[in-house]
């Protein structure tokens, strides 16, 4: 974490616009403040499984009643314009517009994410008792919270959780043997996953070609192949050190600019975490960012932290599409995460 934080500002000796640059700065010291909190202010603290199993409940829980309060504003909303043939734009634009909790649709999928993978482990690990009314409200929660993420549809998150899942059923197959309960869920994960590239809009976009090759305002996939081709190109000519932290969003609407008015006028980043690093620090930045989580993955496939695992794996493949450390709701859940999990063992695990 203080690598991660450090080089950043190493970068402003050589980036142009210093000022945006110290903004950048001020959410990336996150990096800095959350490990300095658990391992040095509270080094003495130490999570018990009952506690961790606590935590796990309040998220749970939490989002749970976040999904409840956005699906009851979006029940009673009126005066959202309902896109035609974009069915679930009107729900991205009023999660984001509640007042008080309103979250960026991406970052609000996360947490629904992180809630899912939750509940599956407290199936898998019997945290809570066998008790049938207890199996029954983990079920409602949970499909109060899919309901949700399917009508806000991030893509990059549900297809982050169709590979984890399927990921589960195969270990279970292979490990423990399941053979008949694994393979009847693979069939119900394949109707489902047809379902809703069928059905759901912008799902049925990702197997739509034609949305990969011209810019339309429609399909973010249009969009993000343009992005892409930007931010590669940006970092083909500075690929060392980059462009620092305040210059790397105007090399990006350079070009916008000789691609398309409409992603000048949005100034997108990336949308990408990995050419995030690589565009503002090189190849020593993303080298350092990988480092981080290949240990982080490293120490939870060693102490067997398999919820920890499946944590790791899920914001790896998001870090594909999306630019998650850029927002402090997207950043302090992440390195509150990492922390929390590594405290949670005691050094005799790790000799």
């Amino acid at each position: 974490g203080v690598q991660t934080c450090a080089l950043p500002i190493l970068s402003l000796t050589y980036t142009k616009n210093v000022s945006y640059g110290m903004s950048i700065i001020e959410t990336a010291l996150t990096f800095l403040i959350i490990p300095l909190v658990f391992f040095v202010i509270i080094p003495q603290v130490k999570i018990s499984q009952e506690l961790r199993t606590k935590f796990i409940i309040l998220f749970i829980v939490s989002t749970t009643i976040f999904s409840c309060l956005v699906l009851f504003c979006i029940i009673i909303d009126n005066k959202t314009d309902y896109y035609k043939n974009f069915y679930s734009n009107k729900f991205r634009i009023i999660v984001e517009n509640i007042p008080l909790i309103g979250q960026h649709p991406i970052y609000a999928s996360i947490y629904l994410g992180i809630s899912l993978i939750f509940i599956t482990y407290l199936f898998k690990r019997n945290q809570l008792s066998y008790k049938k009314r207890k199996g029954l409200l983990l079920i409602l929660l949970s499909l109060i919270n899919i309901v949700l993420l399917v009508m806000l549809s991030s893509k990059g998150v549900i297809f982050s959780l169709i590979i984890l899942l399927i990921m589960y059923l195969v270990q279970t197959i292979v490990r423990e043997k399941k053979q008949k309960q694994g393979l009847v869920f693979l069939s119900v994960l394949f109707i489902g996953v047809l379902m809703l590239f069928t059905f759901n809009r912008r799902m049925n976009e990702m197997i739509k070609f034609d949305t990969y090759t011209s810019l339309n305002s429609n399909y973010s996939n249009s969009f993000r192949v343009n992005i892409y081709n930007c931010a590669i190109n940006v970092f083909k000519r500075s690929p060392f050190l980059g462009y620092g932290v305040g210059d790397a969003q105007d090399e990006l609407n350079n070009c916008y600019s000789y691609k398309d008015q409409l992603l000048l006028n949005n100034k997108y980043n990336s949308h990408n975490q990995y050419l995030d690093f690589a565009i503002k620090l090189g190849l020593l930045g993303l080298a350092t960012f990988m480092v981080l989580l290949i240990a982080n993955y490293q120490y939870a496939k060693y102490s067997k932290d398999e919820l920890f695992r499946y944590i790791i794996i899920f914001y790896c493949l998001n870090f594909f599409t999306e630019n998650l450390l850029a927002r402090q709701s997207g950043l302090i859940l992440f390195v509150f995460l990492i922390n929390f999990f590594r405290i949670n063992k005691q050094p005799s695990l790790l000799r």
